[in-house]
């Protein structure tokens, strides 16, 4: 009798991709997802769902994505998150901290939900959302703060899972680099 856990699914595509190693990036990605199926029997859209998770392992993470997961998993000292978010960010591409406007700031938070999130997290994150910025009951005088949306999105940031993932993804954040962010030291 086969396996057909998680964990024996996500192994079967890992086998395959480095069997296929050589061939044109899009063959060999069809042909793992064919592989997959055949054994498993599963439906195809998860099939290259899972596929394409593994090849996803295979990222480098950018430095926007390292220092922005490491200070929302509180390996950088919090005051305010915004402006936190604003002092990294401004770091990292030169620029003034004033030039950092929350429009930069939510399109690297989304990059990373795009890039790190699970379905199940994705889903939990948009169910949290509404809540956070009174979305859902905003009135025409009301509007979304994205303060709010960002903080929100910064928590559940804060709870991606980095190695022992069932999807085979291992996020290497390396440590914080206190000497790129002195500002951000944590004190004991």
């Amino acid at each position: 009798m086969k396996d057909h856990t998680a964990e024996a699914i996500y192994d079967t595509g890992r086998y395959w991709l480095k069997e296929l190693e050589g061939m044109e990036p899009y063959k060999r990605k069809i042909g793992a997802i064919k592989k997959v199926r055949e054994i498993h029997g599963i439906s195809l859209v998860e099939c290259k769902r899972i596929v394409e998770k593994i090849l996803s392992s295979e990222i480098e993470v950018t430095e926007f994505e390292r220092h922005y997961i490491l200070y929302a998993k509180g390996w950088y000292r919090r005051e305010n998150s915004i402006e936190d978010l604003r002092y990294i960010h401004s770091v990292i591409c030169g620029m003034d901290v004033q030039y950092v406007h929350d429009g930069y700031i939510w399109e690297k938070l989304m990059d990373i939900v795009n890039k790190y999130f699970t379905t199940y997290d994705k889903l939990q994150w948009m169910n949290e959302l509404p809540r956070a910025s009174s979305f859902l009951r905003s009135t025409v005088t009301e509007t979304v703060k994205p303060s709010d949306m960002i903080r929100m999105t910064l928590a559940h940031i804060g709870n991606i899972q980095c190695y022992g993932r069932a999807d085979g993804i291992v996020i290497d954040l390396g440590k914080p680099d206190l000497e790129k962010f002195p500002k951000l030291e944590k004190r004991e």
